[in-house]
């Protein structure tokens, strides 16, 4: 393998796909951990991250998810699958993207309204979020849930 994901390039693109999922408008923490099963519907644990993609497209286009976190989770995975990583390591990548998806639930805590709450936590992260997405690194998310 010429080229390697390190375990901070992991964290970064864990932290872009959560800070996405967060931005967006329709996802529901549920679809994340409905990525991490898709992960399963490979025969072949190296076909995993394509087959992620994929269903990460078709939730997209049933709005379970919105476009823009359905192509960084597909393009996340295309990364992983060109690089000959499989479903374990895809698997740490979306559960760490879970983790940090879950960990802006305290800028809306106390809220009882569901989409309030949730309006909340993306006005929080736009807030404090400086630059593009795609540039954004755990450091960021730690810096933003500071």
């Amino acid at each position: 393998m010429s080229q390697t994901i390190t375990e901070k390039d992991i964290l970064d693109l864990a932290a872009k796909i959560a800070v996405q999922a967060r931005l967006d408008p329709k996802i529901d923490k549920s679809q994340i951990e409905n990525l991490i099963a898709s992960l399963e519907g490979a025969s072949d644990p190296e076909n995993s991250p394509i087959i992620t993609a994929i269903y990460a497209h078709r939730q997209a286009g049933r709005n379970e998810i919105g476009y823009e976190t359905a192509k960084l989770i597909s393009e996340t995975m295309c990364k992983l699958y060109s690089l000959r990583y499989k479903k374990d390591d895809a698997r740490r990548l979306l559960v760490l993207a879970k983790w940090i998806y879950e960990s802006f639930d305290v800028f809306g805590k106390g809220e009882e309204d569901k989409e309030k709450r949730e309006r909340i936590i993306r006005e929080k992260i736009r807030e404090k979020l400086s630059g593009n997405i795609k540039e954004l690194t755990i450091q960021d998310v730690l810096r933003i849930l500071s």
